[in-house]
C-alpha cells in the first residue's frame, strides 16, 4: 500500500486537471504545427495518428495487465514521464520521421494511463462514487484548459514548438508529483504466481473472459470501434479544412494569425464545455440504465450531424460554428461514457477491459485513418470529412441497442458489483 497525506479524490482531481493543461498547451496549435512547420498533406496528417493508435493497439493489453497485476500507481507514474519523452521528441525534432518516432512513444506512455487511472481511482473511490468525480474532473479540466490555451498562442506566436516542448517539461513534472503523493490502498492484485509474458497472458485471457454475457461492455467494445474508425479523418484534418479550404476573418486593421484564431476557437469552446458539463451533471442521474443511455444517444447523434455540418459548411463561419458544436459534444461524452461503463465491469478485470476497449478505438483508427487520410489526399479532406460523420452514427445505433436491453430488464439502477 501506498498511504499519503492526499486523498485519491484530491489527487485525481489535480492529475487530471493538470494533463488537460498540458495537452490543451500542446495539442491546440500541434495541427498547425505538424501543416505549417513540418508541411504535412493529408495523407501523411492520417499516417501520423495510425502510427500513434497501431502503437496504442499493441501496447494498451500488456500495459493493462501490468496495470491489474501490479499496480494502477505505478502504471500512472510511469505513463507520465514516457508521455514527456513522446512530447519532447516530436517538438525537438520537425520532421515526418521524427513525427513517426515520437507517438510510438508518447503512444506508449498514453496506455500506461489509460485504463490504470480510471481502474485506480473508481477501486480508491468505489463504482458508486466515482461517477461525480469522473464528471468534476472534466471540469477542473476545462477550466485549466482556458489557462492553457492563450499561454498555447503565446508560445506559438513565438515558435510553433514552443508549447509542445514546454508541455513535455510539465508532464514530467506531474510525474514526479505522483510519485510522491499518489496513494494505492485499495488495490489488490489479481492473482497468479507465472511470471512475465505467461502472467500477462492469463490477464489478457481472464479480460476476454469477463466479456463473455456482458452486452453492456460487448456494445461499448462495439462504440470504441466506431469511434476510432469514424474519429481519425475529423481529429487530423480539422485544422487542414481551416488552413486550406477558409481564409479566417479580419475584423479590424490588425491581422489575427492563423494560430490566434485557433486559440480564440479554443478557447471559446473551452468557456461553453464547462458550462455544459455543469448542466449535464445537474440534470443526469448517473444511477439509471435509460436516462444515461438516452444522454449517451443524443450526444452522439449531435456530433455526427455537426461533422457533417462542419464538412459540407460554405463559410468560415459555419465552419467555425460547427467546430465548436463538435468540440462540445465530443467533451461532454466521455465522462458519462466512463461512468456508466465502470458501472458494468468487475473491479479485478476493470483496468483490463478499458484497456481493451482503447484497442478497439485503436483498430478502427489503424483501420479507417489510412483508407480516410488516402481520400482526403486523391478526392477531397471535405469528401474524407463528411465520410467520418456519416460513420459517426455508428455509436448511437449501438447505444440504442443497450437502451432497448434495458427497457426488457426494466427501469432499474446499474449494477452494482461487490468485490
Amino acid at each position: 500500500m501506498h498511504k499519503h497525506l492526499l486523498s485519491a479524490r484530491t489527487v485525481y482531481l489535480v492529475a487530471s486537471g493538470g494533463m488537460s493543461f498540458f495537452l490543451t498547451l500542446i495539442f491546440t496549435l500541434n495541427l498547425v504545427y505538424h501543416v505549417k512547420s513540418v508541411g504535412l498533406n493529408a495523407l501523411q496528417l492520417v499516417l501520423v495518428g495510425t502510427v500513434l493508435e497501431l502503437s496504442t493497439f499493441l501496447f494498451e493489453i500488456p500495459t493493462g495487465v501490468i496495470a491489474d497485476r501490479y499496480s494502477r500507481r505505478l502504471s500512472t507514474i510511469i505513463g507520465f514521464f514516457v508521455l514527456a519523452a513522446g512530447f519532447l521528441i516530436e517538438g525537438a525534432f520537425p520532421t515526418f520521421g521524427s513525427l513517426l518516432l515520437a507517438q510510438v512513444v508518447w503512444g506508449l506512455g498514453y496506455t500506461f494511463i489509460s485504463g490504470a487511472f480510471d481502474a485506480w481511482v473508481t477501486d480508491e473511490v468505489g463504482a458508486e462514487a466515482v461517477g461525480e468525480i469522473f464528471i468534476r474532473g472534466g471540469q477542473v479540466g476545462t477550466v485549466l484548459s482556458l489557462l492553457a490555451i492563450p499561454l498555447s498562442i503565446l508560445l506559438g506566436n513565438i515558435s510553433l514548438n514552443l508549447p509542445i516542448l514546454v508541455g513535455a517539461g510539465l508532464l514530467a513534472v506531474m510525474g514526479g508529483w505522483l510519485a510522491v503523493v499518489m496513494p494505492e490502498n485499495h488495490f489488490t492484485p489479481t492473482a497468479g504466481e507465472e511470471k512475465g509474458f505467461t502472467r500477462l497472458w492469463e490477464g489478457f485471457r481472464d479480460g476476454l473472459s469477463s466479456l463473455h454475457g456482458n452486452r453492456a461492455v460487448l456494445q461499448f467494445m462495439g462504440v470504441m470501434l466506431f469511434v476510432g474508425l469514424a474519429s481519425e479523418a475529423y481529429d487530423r484534418m480539422n485544422s487542414a479544412h481551416f488552413l486550406t479550404n477558409f481564409h479566417f476573418p479580419q475584423p479590424f486593421t490588425f491581422t489575427i494569425s492563423d494560430e490566434t484564431w485557433f486559440g480564440i476557437l479554443g478557447l471559446v469552446s473551452a468557456v461553453l464545455t464547462l458550462s455544459i458539463a455543469e448542466w449535464v451533471r445537474k440534470c443526469l442521474d448517473l444511477r439509471w440504465h435509460q436516462k444515461v443511455l438516452g444522454w449517451l444517444i443524443t450526444v452522439s447523434m449531435v456530433t455526427a450531424l455537426a461533422i457533417l455540418w462542419f464538412a459540407l459548411a460554405r463559410s468560415v463561419l459555419a465552419a467555425m460554428a460547427a467546430f465548436l458544436l463538435i468540440s462540445v459534444s465530443r467533451s461532454v461524452l466521455p465522462p458519462i461514457q466512463n461512468a456508466w461503463i465502470n458501472q458494468h465491469i468487475e473491479s479485478r478485470h476493470r483496468a483490463t477491459t478499458l484497456s481493451m476497449s482503447s484497442q478497439m478505438n485503436a483498430l478502427g483508427q489503424i483501420a479507417g485513418g489510412p483508407i480516410l487520410g488516402w481520400v482526403g489526399k486523391q478526392v477531397s479532406i471535405v469528401v474524407a470529412l463528411a465520410v467520418s460523420g456519416i460513420l459517426h452514427f455508428g455509436p448511437a445505433v449501438l447505444f440504442g441497442a443497450s437502451y432497448r436491453d434495458s427497457i426488457d430488464n426494466g427501469h432499474t439502477p446499474v449494477k452494482e458489483f461487490d468485490d
